[in-house]
């Protein structure tokens, strides 16, 4: 596919393109995200979306133009670090819009947490190093382990404010400081919590949104995009 950012091969996955403001979403990759790396659900496709979409908000915050210029001047580790965390923080993003959403349109149903915190896993650098070559290589990833990119989401859902999805903090100062002072959102402001809580662990985990409680479910049909692609 053409997009402003060049050409992209179907083996890129999705990625959002900041000279065109356009997510670029392959739908190869998400029927492999079901079949090969075993995260099913409409809601697993939801978080990749909204990843991308948090891609945007990134830009418009001025993110990723100062990890781009940053990177300009990084050797190789530090450049894939600095890029490990602009991608965790844009699972957080995704984590805030589930938030969002949910209370603004109650989308959220049973096992749709679930749905996204595995799809988050899925996806993680060392499992698909694991699984594509059999060993795991930590200077070389780019987007985050299965274990952080799990954290950062769920720090999303449960925050629900975009303050929360600070990556840049904290260990590797390096880094930030490199960037320079973190970006602010205009017009950013903190909602009352809604009080989401895990309980449990694993796909056992139950949440509670509000007064609801969300417990895994068995049975619901899901969305299969292996039948439901159109070309």
């Amino acid at each position: 596919v053409e997009s402003a950012c060049g050409f992209a091969q179907s083996a890129m996955g999705p990625f959002y393109c900041p000279r065109d403001h356009r997510v670029y979403i392959d739908l190869d990759f998400m029927a492999d995200l079901q079949r090969r790396l075993g995260a099913n659900g409409d809601f697993a496709a939801a978080y990749i979306v909204a990843h991308e979409v948090g891609h945007h908000v990134q830009n418009l915050i001025g993110v990723l133009g100062r990890v781009e210029q940053a990177r300009r001047g990084a050797g190789e580790a530090e450049s894939n670090a600095l890029q490990v965390r602009v991608e965790l923080q844009a699972d957080c993003l995704a984590g805030v819009w589930a938030r969002r959403a949910h209370e603004t349109r109650n989308i959220l149903e049973r096992g749709d947490i679930e749905e996204g915190l595995n799809a988050a896993a899925a996806v993680g650098d060392d499992r698909l190093q694991r699984a594509s070559r059999g060993y795991v290589a930590p200077e070389s990833f780019t987007h985050g382990s299965s274990a952080q990119r799990v954290t950062w989401f769920r720090r999303g859902l449960e925050s629900g404010r975009i303050e929360a999805c600070d990556t840049f903090s904290g260990r590797g100062g390096a880094a930030r400081s490199r960037l320079g002072p973190p970006a602010r959102s205009a017009g950013a402001h903190r909602d009352p919590a809604l009080g989401i809580v895990s309980r449990g662990t694993g796909m056992e985990r139950q949440h509670r949104v509000g007064r609801r409680v969300l417990r895994p479910r068995a049975g619901r049909a899901r969305m299969d995009f292996r039948t439901r692609v159109r070309r």
